[in-house]
């Protein structure tokens, strides 16, 4: 039996159903969902309310609902009259079991990216990492009935030159469809990455209700993943996509620094104590070295300035060549 779908929307500006006074990613979405049915074969009708007010009166049910809540009701959605949601716009799964269709698979992938200085053992990036995880798992389940799917990719950022390819401004940073999370960007003293640097890094602290935290909630982070993930299903360039771009100097001291630590890692530290310098007939018999305090009794080490020994013979003081002191 043929299934009929009338939708009553709040006052949108424009016929087409995908924007309103503010900008909502769940429009384009109900759109593209109201479209699949269209090509199903289901009748599918939209009202909008600053354009066609008297339908609103003629249909009992839009008019009691009306005339009850006011334009709370809005957006109401009706299938073969009887209500299927109200106040909310119904997912792809709520209309495709409502006109009797086979559910769809996922149509579109969105990836969801973590950046991050250090994904080993920088506590906020690989707390971010565990519980990006836990919110994309819940993200996904959401999100399954509007026919998307999640991807996650977790990269390091290692370099400044990549880091002015990723437009990488704060670690550890979330991205999805492209593009970083809209929240707060608020950073404090990293402990872990100064260590690691040597120099003053401050990484990002994720707020939540005015509250900062080294590690986001994933319940919290999965919430955002699920609007922006609808975001990217109509995509369009924002002009801070086109802006000129300059690595933030608190990333910068720390990319440099760590670029820098094998060369000086690879430098050879002297030692006057333990260099070895002693001439092979004036070595002590231990193999343990200046310092070592196994010195065989035949041998005692008689050095007027003794690495470690107060012993000294009075018949022939011997200066070892390489001195340890």
């Amino acid at each position: 039996m043929p299934v009929r779908i009338d939708v009553y929307d709040p006052a949108l500006c424009c016929p087409t159903g995908v924007c309103g006074p503010t900008v909502d990613p769940v429009l384009p979405r109900f759109a593209a969902d109201l479209d699949r049915l269209r090509r199903a074969g289901v009748a599918v009708t939209r009202h909008n309310l600053s354009q066609d007010p008297a339908a609103f009166a003629r249909d009992a049910t839009v008019r009691t609902a009306l005339e009850r809540e006011g334009v709370a009701c809005l957006p109401l959605v009706l299938v073969d009259g009887r209500v299927l949601s109200r106040g909310t716009y119904p997912d792809r799964a709520m209309l495709e079991r409502a006109a009797g269709l086979a559910p769809s698979a996922p149509t579109r992938t969105v990836e969801v990216e973590l950046l991050a200085l250090d994904l080993e053992t920088c506590d906020r990036c690989c707390g971010t990492g565990a519980a990006l995880d836990a919110a994309v798992e819940q993200a996904a389940q959401r999100l399954r009935a509007d026919g998307v799917a999640l991807s996650v990719r977790k990269t390091v950022v290692a370099s400044l030159a990549q880091a002015q390819a990723l437009r990488f401004a704060s670690s550890p940073t979330v991205r999805v469809g492209g593009r970083d999370l809209p929240v707060e960007a608020r950073e404090t003293p990293c402990g872990t990455c100064s260590e690691d640097a040597g120099v003053a890094v401050d990484c990002r602290v994720w707020v939540e209700d005015g509250v900062e935290r080294v590690v986001p909630t994933p319940s919290v982070l999965a919430d955002a993943i699920v609007r922006a993930a609808l975001a990217a299903l109509a995509p369009s360039a924002s002009a801070a996509d086109r802006a000129p771009f300059v690595v933030p100097e608190n990333l910068r001291r720390f990319l440099e620094a760590r670029a820098n630590r094998p060369v000086l890692a690879s430098l050879p530290v002297a030692s006057a104590c333990c260099s070895g310098a002693a001439a092979p007939s004036e070595s002590p018999a231990s193999e343990g070295g200046c310092c070592s305090s196994a010195v065989a009794p035949s041998a005692p080490r008689a050095s007027a300035s003794g690495c470690g020994s107060s012993t000294v013979a009075p018949s022939k003081p011997r200066v070892p060549k390489g001195g340890c002191c």
